[in-house]
């Protein structure tokens, strides 16, 4: 049976307890304990981007295949695509066409 957080910890001391394998949470228990929301993360999944820029997911990975000058740069974790929602955001500003 897993640890249980106790009801009184600090963001700090959660995250020490969950990194030193104390706790065992899955990452949507981490993100709501921590108070972490999908603004806080630095990096964004393809359907984020799609879903910000408002197009469909088949056309954001066209662009992929062919990216417009100033597309973000793509990022591989575990064989999925991530962005860097900090180039995301300057690809918006730079392309006015989303």
């Amino acid at each position: 049976m897993p640890l249980q957080a106790p009801k009184k910890m600090t963001q700090a001391e959660m995250w020490d307890a969950i990194t030193r394998g104390h706790l065992q949470m899955d990452a949507l228990k981490i993100a709501a304990a921590l108070k972490v929301t999908a603004d806080d993360r630095p990096m964004m999944t393809a359907d984020e981007v799609a879903d910000l820029v408002r197009m469909s997911r088949r056309h954001f990975d066209n662009l992929r295949k062919a990216p417009p000058p100033g597309f973000p740069k793509e990022y591989r974790a575990a064989k999925r695509p991530l962005f860097k929602r900090a180039d995301v955001l300057a690809w918006l500003e730079f392309d006015h066409r989303f």
